[in-house]
């Protein structure tokens, strides 16, 4: 009976989304285990969240996760009780109309969003009232108020007019806040399997975008970043009779980036995986503050697009002398 009652508070815990984590407890018997559940949960008007106070990250000794549990404790849970006592939701738009990642692709950040925000998908079209709002008080002036407070622009593969610049240039002028998630150059590994060959190009994408984000002071370059710090995919290497051997090999367009803890948003943050990524040049306006969140390590080497990329590369050692590069934005 105490089992099933065990059980049963362990799976309400975990439902409320909880998660445990074992405990070394020695003794003079030896080292026994616990299970214990570093979590609690904020109730609010008959509203549930859970705070999470063990912060996990791969490869990080015991003592260091625990002094960053301990110094992310003051944002856990004064993030959970705005989450459940903010009596009004801003809302956030996620821009469409360029080839944009689709709403399965979203699916993931919008669930996470929807959390502490309203959540909508907006074309622009060259409409100038698509993220801002225009009342007229007198014959003279306009009165203009963003509909949204952040606009997320996801993975575009086509060009944007000079209308839409416009009207994300004007939400930016009027204090919205816009999150530019953009690959300068097609490649994926899905092209990279199809048929025999094994190989791909990197190409360069038509956005339209460089003399608008150069006046916020970036450049996303038309290169691949290939890193000796990288995450490992699986290769078939042989046979053994009708079973295929794969083995794990880095894949240096898979860069692993480790956050340097130095802003609110990268402290604490787990390893970062990136695929087929574009370094960034800090240019233009010096007058505006840019804040590097992640770069990549010591060994980096930058590949110019168009490019060819091929699976032959796994077969044979990248000589380190050719990764001159470090910390890639």
């Amino acid at each position: 009976t105490d089992m099933k009652e065990r059980d049963k508070v362990y799976k309400n815990l975990y439902e409320k989304g909880l998660r445990p984590t074992d405990l070394e407890i020695k003794d003079d018997d030896g080292v026994s285990k616990k299970i214990v559940w570093p979590g609690a949960i904020a109730t609010y008007q008959g509203i549930e969240t859970p705070i999470q106070l063990l912060k996990s990250q791969i490869g990080a000794a015991p003592e260091v996760i625990l002094n960053r549990s301990i110094e992310s404790l003051e944002f856990e849970i004064a993030s959970s009780i705005k989450k459940i006592t903010s009596p009004y939701i801003e809302r956030i738009a996620i821009i469409e109309g360029h080839g944009e990642l689709n709403k399965f692709e979203t699916a993931d950040i919008v669930r996470s969003l929807r959390e502490y925000y309203e959540v909508e998908r907006v074309r622009l079209d060259g409409n100038i009232n698509s993220l801002s709002g225009r009342r007229y008080p007198d014959s003279s002036n306009a009165k203009v108020s963003n509909k949204f407070v952040a606009a997320i622009i996801a993975g575009p593969d086509s060009s944007f007019s000079e209308k839409d610049k416009f009207i994300i240039d004007q939400f930016v002028m009027y204090g919205g806040k816009v999150i530019w998630l953009l690959d300068q150059v097609e490649a994926n590994m899905d092209s990279l399997n199809a048929g025999n060959s094994f190989t791909t190009m990197g190409i360069p994408k038509e956005l339209n975008l460089e003399d608008q984000l150069f006046n916020y002071g970036v450049r996303i370059n038309l290169d691949l970043i290939q890193d000796l710090t990288a995450a490992p995919i699986p290769v078939v290497s042989g046979q053994y009779g009708t079973q295929a051997k794969t083995q794990l090999f880095p894949w240096l367009y898979y860069p692993l980036l480790f956050s340097k803890n130095d802003h609110p948003i990268n402290k604490n943050l787990d390893v970062i995986k990136l695929q087929f990524a574009n370094s960034i040049d800090l240019v233009g306006n010096q007058n505006l503050k840019k804040t590097v969140l992640l770069s990549t390590s010591n060994y980096t080497k930058l590949v110019k697009a168009p490019t060819r990329i091929s699976l032959n590369m796994l077969s044979y050692k990248q000589p380190q002398e050719q990764f001159k590069r470090k910390e890639v934005p």
